[in-house]
């Protein structure tokens, strides 16, 4: 992962599925993140969901199970399990039925078994979006936040919402204060790509904090995802 300890940003973007555009009936939502350098785009990861399907279709997104699997080639295999040998990290989100405080949602991210961090949900009594990034040592390392008052979150429920920009800073762990004081930024951005708008696809540019280590890197890309599923994802 030497590229990744050496870029400064990257890129997530949801890789265009026939049955999105046709009826956005996908179960199985992928993503490719490639790394930035020098205007040049370089691949980095491949994601792929496998989830069921009436679990999918029945099951509000804060509840929603989600297994997930992340390796270093474009293409997976059709059987592919969390112990297949080329998967490099399986995510899994498991069913939650949220109340205030309690059953939060979260994503655990597992490296060869052994877990590697999580991203949680915090409850918050406004409807502003906030995800906390713990490492392997269950330490708070970063937090996502921002107001809910940008309309890519408005209207992220009627789907209007994959069609405006979003802006997420990024907070060190510590944080109290959200004012100016964010060591990177997570952007929404718009495909304006015909078939990007027809599938409602999701593209995702982030800014790394300067002291963020391989193990934040991935963690930070991987709270995205989740923020993906939680707001835009099918």
């Amino acid at each position: 992962m030497a590229t990744l300890e050496k870029c400064k940003e990257a890129e997530i973007i949801e890789k265009i599925n026939g049955c999105r555009i046709c009826c956005d009936c996908s179960s199985e939502n992928e993503y490719n993140i490639f790394v930035k350098e020098d205007g040049t785009k370089k691949f980095l990861l491949s994601c792929r969901e496998k989830s069921n399907s009436t679990n999918k279709f029945f099951c509000a997104k804060p509840r929603r199970e989600i297994h997930m699997y992340v390796n270093h080639f474009k293409s997976f295999s059709e059987t592919t399990t969390k112990s297949d040998k080329s998967n490099f990290l399986y995510l899994w989100k498991p069913y939650k039925c949220p109340f205030f405080n309690y059953n939060r949602p979260l994503l655990e991210i597992y490296l060869k078994g052994k877990k590697y961090g999580k991203i949680v949900e915090p409850h918050t009594f406004c409807c502003d979006p906030v995800f906390e990034i713990y490492n392997s040592k269950d330490e708070l390392k970063y937090k996502f936040y921002n107001n809910c008052c940008q309309k890519g979150f408005i209207f992220s429920s009627c789907k209007l919402g994959q069609y405006c920009e979003v802006y997420i800073p990024i907070y060190k762990g510590n944080e109290k204060e959200f004012l100016d004081n964010n060591v990177g930024i997570v952007q929404k951005i718009v495909d304006k790509n015909c078939a990007g708008l027809i599938a409602n696809i999701s593209v995702f540019d982030i800014n790394f904090p300067k002291e963020a280590t391989v193990e934040d890197k991935l963690l930070l890309l991987m709270g995205v995802i989740l923020m993906d599923y939680r707001y835009y994802g099918s």
